[in-house]
């Protein structure tokens, strides 16, 4: 994270004498995330370089290199717990898989572009499914019947690992996905995350963010809650009913020009960051995929 003019020093601080939109508070500057080690981005910025390819023109030389080197320090930093949230460093569920999709499209574009590894062929293939069955022993609650939040709370559930089929870590047709998908879409009060077609990121009263407060449904959540319904769909027809029932639900929390929040209130009411960029890139897809979807069953 950098300022506008590209340095790091960005001290958070808390202007006690301001209030925000409808007396929220606390209001801040600066941000006491450029200091948080957060490894998720780096699959995020590599799954983007993969899917790039099909569309832009191919990797340089020079930038190949730039994403050996990103493999190489996921590599070498994959076992170390990072910050999703404020509190406290933990080995978070979200950040392996998305590790797990650097050095998995690391693998890909070296096959797809016939691009030179240096030697490391054999060291990026066993660091990926080594991670990948640490994911699967250490994430998996079989009692709960869960991929948790962190190996560190495996009872505490989080609507982020929803994420895993879209970036293909696992099917979403898993009997383990599919389980943590259904707790995912209790209710609160029975233990989930759902409620009027809408996602919790994870439970306040159960998992210490570090903010303090009450959450909002999270917009991108509930959008990778209904592709994963969709993509589960295709071999489950009723959860593809479920995933066009949420949708169009969802489509109703809109502003009046269309856009969406970061977050949504009980009472239906936009919180947050307005307008994001994450939840309408994922709209898209989770529209394009629903679509493709419906279009298969009806032919």
């Amino acid at each position: 994270m950098y300022t506008i003019h590209g340095g790091k020093d960005m001290e958070e601080i808390e202007l006690t004498h301001l209030s925000g939109h409808k007396d929220s508070r606390p209001v801040r500057i600066g941000n006491g995330a450029a200091d948080h080690l957060q490894l998720d981005i780096y699959g995020e910025l590599l799954d983007f370089v993969y899917l790039s390819q099909k569309f832009a023109r191919p990797l340089g030389y020079d930038m190949w290199l730039a994403v050996r080197d990103l493999v190489d320090y996921v590599i070498a930093n994959c076992h170390r717990p990072d910050l999703e949230v404020r509190n406290k460093q933990r080995h978070f569920t979200y950040s392996k898989i998305m590790m797990w999709v650097a050095i998995d499209r690391g693998l890909r574009l070296a096959e797809k572009r016939q691009l030179p590894l240096g030697g490391r062929r054999q060291k990026w293939l066993d660091a990926r499914d080594a991670l990948y069955e640490e994911i699967q022993e250490k994430a998996w609650n079989p009692k709960r019947g869960i991929y948790s939040q962190s190996y560190d709370e495996p009872d505490i559930l989080d609507s982020a690992v929803l994420v895993a089929p879209l970036v293909f870590f696992c099917p979403a047709s898993d009997p383990r996905f599919l389980s943590t998908l259904k707790e995912i879409l209790k209710s609160p009060e029975r233990g989930g995350l759902a409620s009027n077609s809408l996602v919790y990121r994870y439970d306040t009263r159960l998992s210490d963010d570090g903010v303090g407060g009450e959450e909002g449904f999270f917009s991108l959540c509930t959008l990778w809650c209904i592709e994963a319904l969709t993509r589960a769909g295709e071999y489950d027809r009723p959860l593809l009913q479920q995933a066009v029932r949420m949708f169009e639900d969802f489509l109703g929390y809109s502003n009046h020009v269309g856009l969406f929040t970061e977050e949504v209130s009980v009472a239906g009411e936009g919180l947050g960051n307005a307008v994001q960029g994450f939840t309408h890139v994922t709209l898209i897809s989770t529209a394009f995929h629903l679509s493709r979807a419906l279009r298969r069953v009806h032919s």
